[in-house]
């Protein structure tokens, strides 16, 4: 289904469960690089695409995507 409003799709780079940590026992810099770059790849052209240089988990990353949404808030994209 199409969007109705923007998209936004956040990408960590350092990694997306917490067991690929560095150093975690599914850590696999390979795989992940590979990931990154069919992402970057195929992202479609109406979804904003924002590179964070964080894993999910980390605290640099949920403030990117709340500060997003208290952004859409404020233009009215989203209602509360």
């Amino acid at each position: 289904a199409a969007a109705a409003g923007p998209v936004t799709f956040f990408l960590p780079t350092q990694g997306g469960n917490e067991w690929d940590r560095a150093g975690g026992p599914l850590e696999d810099a390979a795989g992940l690089a590979a990931f990154c770059a069919e992402m970057r790849a195929c992202c479609p052209a109406n979804v904003t695409l924002v590179e964070l240089d964080a894993h999910i988990n980390d605290a640099a990353f949920s403030e990117a995507v709340l500060a997003r949404f208290d952004d859409w808030v404020a233009q009215g994209v989203v209602r509360v």
